[in-house]
């Protein structure tokens, strides 16, 4: 059995890479003949063109943002076209990892219809949250596999004696994340002589990272960069808590959580998707109104080690892609 899995790994690693795609091939190949595990490409259609004729499962990942990279619209237009059709008439099985509801850019006709036929044509659809589970079913009659995002065991190397943040914000940093929604609360609420927050995170829009570097002090601390997994480790553990205020309705499931839970910190998340999930299993906390974060953040309380190791281990890379195989036959 030839699996195909799109997109490959990319050419370019930028700072802010989501290893989601490297750890799923890289796992995946030890049980499986991922055709490409091998191959860096730059432009992912054109790879997948080239083994349209010999794949018998096809993985996508993140097909509908398509319309939106670098000549989207002939793309598109090619896979919709050429590429798609010849999978159907091969009757190769298709494989579609569900990650947001809707695209954090929005939706746009051509990234509407690719999904309209990836809920038509797919045979199983992979998704990390409930939440898209069940808005899965109200689309399609595909198989759905709801998994917890799985996880990467981490090299334990810190172990901060002190607590230095308050809060930590961490990632890319985007309009559809709530960060500088987040700051003007905190700001006007005079909570900034209260509470110590670092972010860290690349902004690559000039006028949203001049937003957030006007509201910031000597206790709201903004770093410009992508951290490395040994400085996300430090600042992790010592934060007292790792904030995610995301606003948008696209949210669905977060490599980012899960990173945090890999450094066993003190996740806070938003009343959806993967956080509403992974609150259910004892291992994040969640908000509605800014006002429940600094009710957590006055509690004290913190998630006991032992639950965050249960889910690591419950939900590793390798029991995902076992049970995914198991799907798959």
């Amino acid at each position: 059995m030839n699996i195909y899995f799109y997109p490959p790994v990319p050419q370019i690693k930028e700072a802010n890479y989501n290893p989601y795609i490297e750890d799923f091939v890289t796992e995946l190949s030890k049980h499986k003949n991922v055709i490409n595990n091998k191959d860096i490409s730059k432009y992912a259609i054109l790879n997948l063109a080239g083994y349209v004729f010999k794949i018998d499962v096809c993985i996508f990942n993140w097909i509908e943002n398509l319309p939106v990279k670098k000549l989207g619209k002939l793309q598109t237009l090619f896979f919709i076209s050429f590429i798609f059709p010849i999978l159907i008439i091969r009757k190769t099985k298709i494989i579609w990892v569900f990650h947001n509801i809707t695209m954090h850019q929005g939706d746009n006709f051509l990234s509407r219809l690719i999904k309209k036929l990836m809920f038509n044509y797919s045979d199983l659809i992979i998704t990390h949250s409930e939440e898209a589970k069940e808005f899965i079913r109200k689309q399609s009659k595909a198989t759905v596999y709801c998994a917890d995002h799985p996880i990467k065991l981490q090299t334990q190397t810190y172990n901060p004696q002190e607590k230095i943040y308050d809060i930590l914000i961490w990632g890319t940093i985007e309009p559809y994340k709530g960060i500088l929604e987040f700051i003007n609360y905190i700001t006007k609420e005079k909570l900034d002589k209260k509470y110590k927050i670092k972010i860290v995170g690349k902004c690559k829009k000039t006028e949203y990272l001049l937003a957030i570097q006007q509201l910031c002090n000597e206790n709201i601390i903004f770093e410009n960069k992508a951290a490395s997994f040994e400085e996300l480790e430090y600042l992790i553990k010592s934060s007292r808590y790792v904030l995610f205020p995301y606003i948008s309705g696209s949210v669905s499931s977060s490599g980012a959580l899960i990173d945090t839970l890999s450094f066993y910190g003190n996740p806070i998340g938003p009343d959806k998707g993967a956080f509403k999930d992974l609150n259910k299993k004892g291992v994040c906390f969640i908000f509605e109104e800014y006002k429940d974060i600094i009710s957590i953040l006055d509690s004290e309380k913190s998630i006991p080690q032992a639950s965050i190791e249960n889910f690591i281990h419950e939900n590793t890379w390798n029991t995902f892609i076992k049970r995914l195989i198991d799907k798959i036959k």
